[in-house]
């Protein structure tokens, strides 16, 4: 029975080493899952930065194609009024001509 009880003993003893050493392979891959769950965090976090980023610089891009067109539109309204300026500003050189054509025409025919 000492025997058989040894035996046991022994059996039960080699039975935890084994269980002891499956516990450190375990642990080992546990540290490496953290590890690899860490840089995963980080590559979120990395990712969640650049799209913040990308919507910072979308919305200057907006703003700046906003004043960008707000811009032209002024610069649109300034040749609009340009344009009907030099058409008044033609129609009164074209009197003035007209004007002096008569000039012209009437002193031909006083001179006579």
């Amino acid at each position: 029975m000492i025997t058989s009880l040894r035996a046991l003993i022994t059996q039960v003893a080699g039975s935890a080493q084994s269980v002891g050493n499956s516990a450190e392979r375990l642990n080992g891959s546990v540290d490496q899952v953290t590890h690899a769950a860490d840089g995963i965090a980080q590559a979120v976090d990395q990712v969640a930065q650049g799209a913040s980023d990308q919507s910072a610089l979308a919305a200057k891009a907006h703003q700046l194609v906003d004043e960008l067109r707000r811009g032209v539109a002024h610069i649109a309204d300034g040749a609009g009024e340009n344009a009907r300026t030099a058409r008044q500003t033609a129609g009164a050189v074209s009197q003035v001509v007209t004007g002096i054509d008569d000039v012209v025409a009437t002193a031909g025919r006083v001179s006579a």
